[in-house]
């Protein structure tokens, strides 16, 4: 089972070429019998004594192969797989199973090896079964023994059997356990894609909303603002402004603590989202001081409405641990168009309301009465 973090391109191929490892092994121990049942059928032939070779070559691997380098383990089983085909096609031509092992040294080679080693690989294989095809249609090469009395004896089809199942049996595995660890890597991925955005998401809501109150910092206000602005223009309609400083919250955070201070914070945010639209803004500033931002209204009215829906909500005691705190808010109202089209001129013209309400005695709101300049 192959670990979510050993699911790397070099893991894959590594354990590629393990399962590699193992089909040739299986190769070894199983088809060299065969080899030597067909010797005694058709004499001493070359490819006899590669076979044998490469079984030596083989076992002596195996056993080395976790303390190879990994380029040289996987050069050494495509030329191992190469070996056996060669000689097979060379001795036997098309009468044995070394055209089946040359496509699948092919096959390993491509899995392995990057794309321009592997295609010259291929591309030297064809040129070899093309130049063996020659040597045995010109009458440079000759099978040396009857080969319609050798295909005839079960035996000898033993041997092409067994390295001919092996051979394909080792590629499919391989092939399996290579795409399946590709699939897992892909998953993988795809995975660690979704949880970057995912912190990307949380880190940009972070830096654009209040940690305690969970409401849109005056970065992202001012953003909204310029929104509400333009589509006001665009729309013929009108936008406002509303600033709101808490009255009586600081005699609340001191008598009852910071504790109670945030939970009076939190409660007049909550209020405020239950007030407003979707469409709407409220957004914290600072301290105990919201902005507002209203899209999309008829009338300066319509802002005077919902400024006066605030300031009742937020007039409503607060339980704290048996006690009941109030506080009210002072409010200033600017709207869009009438009052300015600028964002700074409407963020201020608001601020400036409010504070005269603070001056003439708190819990109260105030529109803007600055008219736009002609």
């Amino acid at each position: 089972m192959v670990k979510q973090n050993d699911l790397t391109t070099d893991h894959i191929r590594s354990q590629f070429l393990q399962q590699v490892w193992r089909g040739l092994l299986v190769l070894a121990v199983l088809g060299m019998p065969g080899s030597w049942l067909r010797a005694m059928q058709t004499g001493l032939q070359p490819v006899y004594i590669v076979h044998t070779l490469a079984a030596l070559a083989i076992v002596t691997l195996y056993v080395r192969r976790n303390r190879l380098p990994h380029k040289f383990s996987a050069t050494a089983a495509v030329l191992t797989m190469f070996a056996i085909g060669a000689g097979g096609l060379w001795t036997f031509g098309f009468y044995s199973a070394g055209l089946v092992w040359v496509i699948i040294s092919c096959t390993i080679c491509a899995v392995l090896f990057p794309r321009r080693i592997s295609n010259g690989y291929i591309v030297g294989q064809m040129l070899f079964v093309l130049g063996v095809t020659a040597a045995f249609s010109q009458g440079w090469l000759a099978i040396a023994f009857d080969a319609n009395e050798y295909i005839r004896k079960l035996q000898n089809w033993v041997g092409v059997l067994i390295g001919t199942s092996v051979g394909i049996l080792t590629m499919v595995l391989g092939l399996r356990s290579y795409n399946e660890s590709i699939v897992k890597l892909i998953d993988k991925i795809s995975s660690q894609r979704d949880e970057i955005e995912r912190q990307q998401a949380l880190i940009s809501h972070q830096a654009n909303h209040d940690a305690l109150t969970g409401l849109p910092t005056l970065r992202l206000a001012r953003d909204r603002l310029e929104q509400a602005i333009a589509g006001a223009n665009r729309r013929q309609c009108k936008a406002a402004v509303i600033f709101i400083d808490l009255d009586g919250f600081k005699a609340a955070n001191d008598g009852h603590g910071h504790e109670a201070g945030d939970l009076v914070l939190k409660e007049v945010a909550e209020r405020m989202r239950a007030t407003l639209r979707a469409v709407d803004t409220a957004a914290r500033q600072g301290g105990d001081e919201f902005v507002i931002i209203l899209n999309e209204i008829s009338t300066c009215e319509d802002a005077v409405q919902v400024a006066s829906k605030l300031l009742e909500q937020i007039a409503q005691p607060i339980e704290y641990k048996g006690a009941r705190i109030q506080v009210g808010a002072s409010i200033g109202i600017a709207v869009c168009p009438d009052h300015s089209s600028n964002m700074t001129d409407l963020l201020h013209l608001a601020d400036e309301a409010m504070y005269r309400v603070k001056k003439t005695g708190k819990n109260n709101l105030q529109l803007c009465d600055v008219p736009h300049p002609a």
